[in-house]
């Protein structure tokens, strides 16, 4: 949805149909329930606007050039060189995660400076939804590992002591090389939105990574 480019809503003998193009496919919804099918046209078509909208200010909104793909509020806790994680005994530590913050991320797709460049993307954090101080950004690149933890891990108690929040829906981690980060979404609905916003943002860098020779390892500034 992010790159369509056509809309349709039409009718064949007792079907009602939507077409969705994009540069890479087109997608064909049937329904034989009008009032049902008018409801996704309608629903797809705002959230094409909405992601124009989006686009549109995203430069001045952010200083940087490219397409906002989402943005909200997570819990953080310290970026951390991976050259001190011997192993994924990291997960079994309570000392090394004992500061959590609230900060604003952005996840933007980078605006490419020509068509011969890869793809990347970039995710901001600001102090608040204003945006006006940035606090640091994660580079993506094809190195980058996105995944989930239960809530059933030893630092629990610090995020939910420092987040003050009382049920932590999930921690979502995503590490290269050598970083990584913990994201805290504050509900379940934002968890499985930054889950699939991650994972699909990973799978695009990986696919192109098969097609080129591998990016730079991910950089991370900031704290």
């Amino acid at each position: 949805m992010n790159e369509s480019t056509s809309l349709v809503m039409s009718q064949s003998d007792s079907d009602y149909i939507i077409k969705v193009l994009t540069p890479y496919r087109e997608l064909k919804l049937k329904s034989k329930d009008e009032e049902v099918t008018k409801s996704w046209f309608e629903s797809f078509k705002e959230a094409i606007k909405r992601k124009q909208r989006n686009t549109a200010h995203s430069s001045s909104f952010l200083g940087h050039a490219g397409e906002v793909l989402l943005t909200g509020f997570l819990g953080k806790s310290k970026v951390m060189s991976r050259e001190t994680l011997v192993s994924e005994n990291w997960m079994q530590s309570t000392s090394r995660w004992t500061t959590f913050t609230s900060r604003f991320f952005v996840l933007c797709k980078d605006e490419a400076p020509d068509e011969t460049e890869s793809l990347s993307f970039s995710l901001l954090y600001f102090t608040d939804e204003s945006c006006r101080v940035q606090r640091g950004c994660l580079k993506i690149t094809a190195s980058c590992v996105a995944s989930f933890q239960s809530t059933k891990v030893p630092w629990r108690a610090f995020a939910e002591q420092d987040l003050r929040v009382e049920s932590i829906p999930i921690f979502l981690t995503l590490s290269s090389d050598d970083w990584l980060v913990i994201l805290i979404p504050r509900e379940e609905e934002e968890s499985i939105q930054w889950r699939t916003a991650l994972d699909t943002t990973v799978h695009h860098l990986k696919t192109q990574a098969g097609l080129k020779t591998k990016d730079t390892l991910g950089q991370v500034t900031g704290s």
